[in-house]
């Protein structure tokens, strides 16, 4: 057995820890700001943040479950869900829809 981001997107809200759903809002933003259209990386979105990474990972994993998962990039740490993701100008658009539905 082992934990998922959902888990965490579920239930930090009850424990006190986070809310992931508004946390991922700011996230968004930082990753609009930073990127333009390329590379967005894991690590320099944790630094721009300023968070700890308990409370990082749970809205980073649902940022990057809206990129299509052939630009995730997988593998290679153990610190994050995925080292990043490219982004294009669609997803700059889906996730400025997603952050604008979660902001209501």
């Amino acid at each position: 057995m082992f934990t998922t981001a959902e888990l965490f997107i579920t239930f930090d809200p009850h424990t006190g820890q986070s809310t992931p759903e508004t946390d991922v809002v700011a996230l968004v933003d930082l990753a609009l700001d930073k990127s333009g259209t390329g590379t967005v990386d894991a690590e320099e979105l944790h630094a721009a943040s300023g968070w700890p990474l308990r409370r990082f990972n749970p809205p980073f994993a649902y940022l990057v479950s809206r990129i299509d998962d052939r630009r995730v990039l997988h593998g290679g740490t153990e610190d994050y869900p995925s080292r990043g993701f490219l982004m294009t100008d669609g997803d700059r658009v889906t996730l400025q829809r997603f952050a604008a539905r979660l902001r209501r």
